[in-house]
């Protein structure tokens, strides 16, 4: 689908990205990933700014599959990304 422009231009004004990503996801790295491939396209300076990353959705999961969603998706989070 893709953010699309007018949405990019619109969280031009933010000073921290906050990236809801759903818990329930075959792939939660790749989907991460899609995103932040479509913010450095469109600008860099986005691109880098700070972030927060949420794993959604995920009352009525068990910890377990909770943790297995985080494991995959820590290797692919910006250096800067805390936990």
């Amino acid at each position: 689908k893709g953010l699309g422009d007018d949405f990019l231009r619109h969280i031009e004004r933010t000073s921290v990205l906050v990236h809801c990503v759903d818990a329930y996801s075959e792939d939660i790295a790749s989907d991460y990933l899609v995103i932040r491939e479509e913010l450095k396209k469109y600008s860099k300076e986005l691109a880098g700014r700070p972030e927060v990353v949420l794993i959604t959705k995920i009352e009525g999961l068990d910890d377990e599959v909770i943790a297995m969603q985080a494991d995959l998706l820590k290797p692919v989070l910006k250096k800067s990304t805390k936990e």
